[in-house]
C-alpha cells in the first residue's frame, strides 16, 4: 500500500493513507494504540522504533481521529436498520 492517497470511511472521514500506516506499523511492531481523553498512549512504552515514533506524532490528530472512529455497522445485526448511505468511492456516475 502506498503512503500516498486517502481511506475513505463512513459518514465522510477521510483519512491519509500515511496516517494509517504509521499507525499499524506501531500495532505490527507489538505495541497497542489507544487513546485516554486527549492523550494518545503507546504500550508498551519502551523499544519504540525511533523512526515509527517520528511518523505517529507527524500524523498524531489523524490517527487519533482513526482510534475514535465507530463504523455504523447495525445494518449488519438489524434488518430493520438501513444500510449507511454509500460513500464517494462507492457512489455510481450519473454521466
Amino acid at each position: 500500500m502506498s503512503d500516498e492517497g486517502f481511506v475513505y470511511l463512513q459518514a465522510g472521514m477521510v483519512i491519509p493513507v500515511a496516517a494509517v500506516m504509521a499507525a499499524l506499523n506501531i500495532e505490527r511492531a507489538g505495541h497497542r494504540l489507544s487513546l485516554d481523553g486527549e492523550h494518545l498512549l503507546v504500550e508498551p512504552h519502551g523499544d519504540v522504533d525511533p523512526d515509527d515514533l517520528a511518523q505517529l506524532r507527524r500524523w498524531k490528530p489523524h490517527v487519533r481521529m482513526l482510534l475514535q472512529y465507530v463504523p455504523d455497522d447495525r445494518h449488519l445485526f438489524d434488518a430493520t436498520h438501513p444500510p449507511p448511505e454509500p460513500g464517494p468511492l462507492t457512489r455510481r456516475s450519473r454521466a
